[in-house]
């Protein structure tokens, strides 16, 4: 197991019994409304039409992503430089919520959030038909294509 799994498994903990007390917030099929799973590199390369060349963690990287929200949704980069500055550049290092290493975390969860925006409940799924879990919950990646620029 990775130390970046290990590190959010609490996070997973706190949903799976989120879910276990609220059967009613997540999706039981491909049709229902509530909580999806989902992946930021897979968003990207949905959106990018699999064109995503550089890694997340380089200048490169960032930018990349930064340019295929913004072509999805004109003014996503001016948000993130907001945030970038709100969170990031106005406190001292060791008054950050966030840290400098933590930018393509919040690139990630803009692209979730984009996603599901994008979608409006009409997701694709890797793989094409998932199986379930005991609980009934699809054991999926929702995406959505990328010829839909907003």
């Amino acid at each position: 197991m990775t130390t970046q799994a290990w590190s959010i498994m609490p996070r997973i903990r706190e949903l799976d019994e989120f879910l276990a007390r609220n059967p009613s917030a997540h999706a039981t099929n491909r049709d229902a409304a509530g909580l999806r799973e989902s992946h930021p590199e897979v968003c990207f390369r949905r959106l990018a039409e699999g064109d995503v060349s550089h890694s997340k963690l380089e200048g490169d990287g960032e930018d990349e992503r930064l340019a295929i929200l913004e072509h999805h949704h004109p003014g996503t980069s001016d948000a993130f430089r907001r945030l970038e500055s709100d969170l990031i550049d106005r406190f001292a290092p060791h008054e950050r919520r966030f840290s400098t290493d933590h930018r393509d975390d919040v690139v990630d969860a803009m692209v979730l959030a984009l996603t599901g925006f994008l979608a409006d409940g009409d997701y694709q799924t890797l793989p094409g038909n998932p199986t379930v879990d005991a609980r009934g919950i699809p054991r999926e990646i929702v995406y959505v294509e990328g010829a839909r620029p907003g």
